[in-house]
């Protein structure tokens, strides 16, 4: 759920850069930091 998003992390790397691509990360309240994200969204910009 939406209320329980602790972190969002912004990525734009040279390579993702140069395909005009971006990266979210959303990490959600009682995520541990051994596990993948809660959710990973990679968009044109």
């Amino acid at each position: 759920p939406l209320e329980n998003i602790q972190d969002v992390t912004f990525i734009e790397g040279p390579l993702l850069k140069k395909f005009h691509l971006a990266t979210l990360k959303f990490e959600t309240a009682g995520h541990s930091a051994g596990q993948a994200h809660d959710m990973q969204l990679v968009s044109l910009e």
